[in-house]
């Protein structure tokens, strides 16, 4: 079974959101961070500019958790539900290391 919560954190006056799943227990649990692909890919892996939504990260999370792993998958600053509230912020500061960033 796994358990799921959203979490947050601010980057660049951008807020960041996030899911970390875990298995049921008290831990302390092995951990990964799951990075979306290219493109404006959402933390379920979806993308707008793909028909419907596979979430197959939210289930490979889940199957991880289940596995014993926990983990956390995040909105890109420029994808999720606030991506045209963020899209203007980051622009001309995007870069390989503001991508590494993203998941501190």
């Amino acid at each position: 079974m796994a358990k799921s919560v959203d979490v947050s954190w601010e980057l660049d006056g951008i807020t960041m959101a996030g899911t970390v799943a875990r298995p049921d227990g008290g831990g302390p649990f092995p951990a990964v961070v799951l990075v979306a692909g290219s493109g404006p890919n959402d933390r379920d892996w979806c993308s707008p500019l793909l028909p419907g939504a596979n979430g197959s990260g939210r289930l490979f999370a889940e199957a991880l958790a289940i596995a014993g792993f926990a983990s956390i998958r995040y909105d890109k600053r420029v994808s999720g539900p606030h991506a045209m509230q963020n899209f203007p912020r980051p622009t001309g500061r995007l870069s390989m290391q503001s991508h590494l960033d993203e998941r501190s």
